[in-house]
């Protein structure tokens, strides 16, 4: 599925739908998910940010963050904190994924969003190991939707990802 995606974004083919997503419902959604799918990682979870409209494409919008939120659980140790808060840009609305995880030292950082790189595959499980798609795939998402997606981080002390996209009615900021 990666890989199709990868061949609809390079080749244009992707076909974005974007509507209004109200950002509250949906991040409880997905974080509830998470917290269903990861019971014994005891990572504890925050999410209280304010009401807004998020102009995107449902599935994509939830294929990017549900990438985010899986990074996060893996790089995060057991008993460790996710947050995922939000807030406007002027016209666009900022979700950031912030986890107290090992960090990605700044040579790497770099490199993030390249196709097939994988941060410290030597330090994941290999059930845990993907194809390095992920986080390209989730920034080209992010910007054939009007946004993009950027990371920061600190070796030992975590990393926040943040994707921006349209706010609804946030032309009139």
């Amino acid at each position: 599925s990666e890989l199709l995606d990868v061949s609809r974004i390079e080749t244009n083919r992707l076909q974005i739908h974007p509507t209004g997503i109200r950002w509250v419902g949906f991040i409880e959604g997905r974080v509830s998910a998470f917290r269903v799918q990861h019971p014994t990682r005891k990572i504890g979870f925050d999410t209280a940010t304010p009401e807004l409209t998020v102009m995107a494409d449902p599935d994509r919008m939830r294929q990017v963050v549900d990438n985010l939120l899986s990074n996060a659980i893996k790089f995060t140790d057991r008993g460790g904190r996710i947050e995922v808060g939000c807030g406007h840009e002027r016209d666009k609305v900022a979700i950031r994924v912030r986890d107290t995880g090992r960090g990605i030292a700044p040579d790497r950082l770099a490199n993030v969003f390249d196709p097939f790189v994988q941060v410290d595959r030597h330090l994941t499980v290999e059930s845990q190991q993907g194809v390095g798609l992920g986080l390209a795939i989730s920034r080209d998402l992010a910007r054939k939707m009007g946004g993009d997606l950027r990371a920061e981080s600190t070796v030992g002390e975590g990393s926040v990802f943040t994707l921006t996209l349209p706010r609804e009615g946030g032309s009139e900021l």
